[in-house]
């Protein structure tokens, strides 16, 4: 969804944030785009990230098009179960296992790689944090909580949990995963405000399950962003500076 915004918006967006943390006692952060941002153009780009490794490694076995495949096998596994995991993805795909095991340690080799914190987010967090606020990491993924946690853990997050789609079987977008994530927490839906880059899983999402939200817009939702194109230096270089110079003052 394409939503330009301006720095002044987000400063606006990064005040009232403030204001909610003040108000609950309990905060939600949605964790791609919120507290921490890959250095790619897009989620997709890992994939190729993916192939280019495994293809250096394996070249007798080289891959073309990871990026279809793994994406067709998500969807396959999505039609199967609700949220699925890495592993039930992995399961789709029209390889061998050693194939497969290789390729799924290389993603999430490749995820940790280029995974860094989002400076809005991370603002948030540590205001939050500040005030003895109780945090907890709220996230549409396929990758488990104990993934998720090492990435947060590496970018310097102190969650007090972690909850992730692919370990209930729910999602944000029904409110059904916020539901289990007050339940978990031994928190009431007035307790807490979420805070996410997506209108739709975060915020649609948030308000379905009764709970307060805020919209904290992703790199791609600037107005000053150009979209990205295929050189290297647009799908990678250009992320990796941005999420580096594009910094909102506490």
């Amino acid at each position: 969804m394409k939503l330009p915004v301006s720095e002044r918006f987000i400063r606006a967006q990064m005040a009232r944030g403030k204001r909610l943390i003040d108000r609950h006692s309990l905060i939600f952060f949605d964790v791609f785009d919120t507290l921490l941002a890959r250095d790619c153009a897009e989620p997709g780009d890992v994939f190729d990230l993916v192939e280019q490794r495994y293809n250096a490694a394996f070249p007798d076995a080289a891959l073309g098009d990871f990026r279809a495949m793994r994406r067709a096998a998500e969807t396959a596994a999505a039609q199967k179960r609700a949220a699925p995991g890495l592993e039930r993805i992995y399961a789709e795909l029209p390889l061998d296992e050693t194939q497969k095991a290789a390729l799924m340690a290389l993603e999430w080799e490749t995820e940790r790689a280029v995974s860094t914190r989002k400076y809005t987010g991370c603002a948030l967090y540590r205001y939050a944090r500040e005030r003895g606020k109780r945090i907890a990491a709220v996230s549409d993924m396929y990758l488990s909580e104990e993934n998720i946690r090492t990435l947060l853990d590496a970018s310097g997050y102190a969650v007090d949990d972690v909850i992730v789609s692919c370990a209930h079987g729910a999602e944000k977008y029904s409110g059904e995963l916020f539901s289990i994530a007050l339940e978990r927490l031994g928190a009431r839906r007035e307790d807490a405000v979420h805070f996410g880059d997506s209108p739709v899983s975060d915020i649609l999402g948030a308000m379905r399950a009764g709970i307060s939200c805020l919209w904290l817009p992703a790199r791609k939702h600037l107005a000053y962003f150009k979209p990205c194109g295929e050189a290297f230096s647009d799908r990678f270089l250009l992320p990796f500076t941005a999420n580096r110079v594009l910094l909102v003052e506490d």
